[in-house]
């Protein structure tokens, strides 16, 4: 993706007005992969929302083209969108079947879309719980290690 360090307004360009120029033309369609990014974030938000928080049960086969008419977008941003809810584990993906909403057992509990999403529903005690145990279950160690290699500088000595 080509970035651009034009200003905000029209240039002249080898004697064209300066929305017509080359450059401008690689600037508006920088702006359409940029949008397209925003509306990919916004897509995937919402849907991994909504499974997060029990809208979407598990084993709930969602079909591609009515995820695209519900949000408004796309199979190509589907399909993207699907990727990474995949890589998440939230979702898995079958030919012939479609996608199917894994069960929570299944998530990547550490995964930061999925904590922002689960701080941010019902499940909100449980996930202040997990994070709570995987601190008590790390930071004595590093607090430990921490110790035994401070150089003697960064003890104050």
């Amino acid at each position: 993706m080509m970035k651009s360090t034009l200003p905000p307004r029209a240039i002249r360009c080898e004697g064209r007005n300066g929305l017509d120029s080359p450059v401008m033309s690689a600037h508006r369609q920088e702006g359409t992969a940029v949008a397209t990014q925003d509306l990919h974030v916004r897509v995937l938000s919402k849907l991994g929302r909504s499974i997060v928080v029990g809208h979407r049960a598990p084993g709930e086969v969602l079909r591609m083209e009515e995820l695209g008419a519900e949000f408004g977008v796309s199979r190509s941003v589907m399909r993207e969108v699907i990727r990474v809810l995949v890589s998440m584990n939230l979702v898995s993906t079958r030919r012939s079947v479609g996608v199917t909403v894994q069960d929570s057992s299944r998530w990547n509990p550490f995964d930061r879309e999925i904590v922002r999403w689960r701080l941010a529903g019902p499940d909100r005690l449980l996930q202040l719980q997990s994070l709570g145990e995987l601190r008590a279950g790390i930071e004595p160690i590093a607090a430990q290690l921490a110790a035994e290699r401070a150089l003697p500088e960064q003890c104050g000595n």
